[in-house]
């Protein structure tokens, strides 16, 4: 997939047109977000799943993003902290949620994280069927989600902060 088609795949998904949707493409770096963004707002290490990992905030598209970077500076995981509509789009576009962690904490309190592992997206979900946010990934098994993209990340609003190898 070449830039002009990450980007385009990108733009749709965080506006909420789930058709299509196959995972976070291959290769999406930095400038990819800052493309579909009013540009970055911050960038640090922290940690996900007790490792340490780079990240940058975006602002806007229509609301922030925060992207985690492998070492090649490639995306492995969009935190999309706003709204796209109702679950029951995602669930017309990419049928039934594989799985829903019931029991794992959520980033956005009062949600149930359901996964589309095959598809790369677990969608925060509202008892009354609202998304609070997404997270866009490489498709992977549920459980690879919660154990190592964050389904199991729950507030404050994570990564915190690495420390230094002297703390």
């Amino acid at each position: 997939m070449n830039q002009q088609e990450r980007r385009a795949a990108l733009a749709a998904v965080l506006a909420g047109d789930f058709n299509g949707w196959s995972g976070l493409p291959a290769g999406c770096t930095a400038e990819d977000f800052a493309a579909l963004s009013a540009g970055e707002i911050a960038a640090g290490v922290g940690r996900l799943a007790a490792v340490p990992v780079a990240y940058r905030d975006f602002a806007g598209h229509p609301g922030p993003l925060r992207v985690f970077f492998d070492d090649a500076g490639h995306a492995f995981l969009v935190w999309a902290d706003w709204s796209p509509g109702a679950a029951a789009a995602i669930d017309v576009a990419l049928g039934p949620a594989e799985a829903a962690l019931i029991d794992a904490p959520s980033r956005r309190p009062g949600t149930v994280q359901q996964v589309w592992g095959a598809a790369g997206l677990a969608a925060y979900v509202a008892d009354d069927g609202t998304v609070a946010g997404l997270a866009l990934f490489a498709p992977a098994a549920p459980e690879m989600y919660r154990v190592n993209l964050g389904g199991s990340e729950g507030p404050p609003y994570r990564p915190r902060p690495a420390r230094s190898v002297d703390d």
